[in-house]
């Protein structure tokens, strides 16, 4: 370290500096025999409480100093990631002329290839235009979202804290016994679900397929709350993160299977997904499953 350095990064410890030597000249004339100090006079006794607090002054000055470092180390980090972030945005905007290019390679097809591939061209492309651009994607029917439900559950990690809504019915999504597994393994790494079930009236607690589905969850470590529909003015289905990180959005058909999941990692429709969950999780008529 160069002097002018050294010196610069004293300057700030003056005070300190100061505050001992003076706390040390107050202090050290005294009479010490054997770390205690032998006061006579009520001069001596005031010039040592002197001497005590400028030193605690010192020491709470070089407390503070080391934390404002600390706290200015924190913010050249932070102000590092906002770089970072500011060039991933930068190279977002220029997606658009990436998907153009792709698409322009697609048109070099020979004739019949391009008839062929036309259809899951423009569907990937559409899908990797909303996941560049928009922070969006869909997929569609409820087969290739199991897919998806199973390959994101064993990507997850801790700490993750996930909400979800969902109907209590195997036409709806819980058809695969390895689910339960899935999640149990999930909060095994030190996850965290809860799932709050809609049904159509208490009776269905009757129902044993209702049951079973709802117990398996439950034992798998799946914090399980359920409400009758018809106490919500709307009954979504979704699942979010409670850091409103991301969320999806799940469309039924009339029989109750899942049609389409629209997942998105866009703040705005992350913080809604969560704020509907929390909602429907804090409502009067929701119930804890005991099991």
């Amino acid at each position: 370290m160069t002097l002018r350095r050294w010196v610069r990064a004293a300057v700030p410890l003056l005070p300190a500096i100061l505050a001992f030597m003076i706390a040390a000249s107050t202090v050290f004339p005294l009479d010490w025999l054997g770390l205690v100090v032998n006061v006579r006079t009520e001069s001596e006794r005031l010039i040592y409480m002197l001497g005590a607090l400028l030193a605690v002054s010192g020491a709470s000055y070089l407390h503070l100093y080391w934390e404002s470092e600390r706290d200015k180390k924190s913010a050249e980090a932070l102000e590092s990631r906002l770089d970072e972030f500011r060039g991933h945005l930068a190279a977002l905007r220029e997606n658009k002329a990436l998907i153009a290019q792709i698409e322009g390679q697609l048109d070099l097809l020979p004739e019949k290839a391009r008839v062929l591939s036309r259809y899951a061209g423009r569907y990937m492309l559409a899908r990797l235009d909303g996941i560049l651009n928009r922070e969006t994607f869909e997929i569609q029917g409820g087969f290739f979202f199991q897919d998806f439900y199973r390959e994101v559950f064993k990507e997850f990690a801790a700490p993750c804290d996930l909400i979800a809504t969902a109907d209590a019915t195997r036409s709806y999504f819980w058809r695969g016994r390895d689910l339960n597994e899935m999640f149990r393994d999930f909060i095994g790494k030190g996850g965290s679900l809860t799932r709050i079930f809609f049904l159509e009236s208490l009776d269905q607690l009757q129902d044993n397929a209702t049951l079973d589905i709802m117990r398996g969850q439950h034992r798998a470590g799946v914090r399980v709350h359920y409400i009758v529909r018809s106490e919500l003015r709307e009954a979504r289905y979704m699942l979010a993160d409670r850091q409103r990180t991301f969320g999806w959005i799940l469309h039924t058909v009339e029989s109750g299977e899942i049609d389409r999941v629209q997942v998105s990692w866009n703040a705005q429709t992350a913080d809604e997904c969560c704020k509907y969950l929390i909602s429907v999780l804090e409502h009067e008529a929701t119930t804890r499953f005991s099991g």
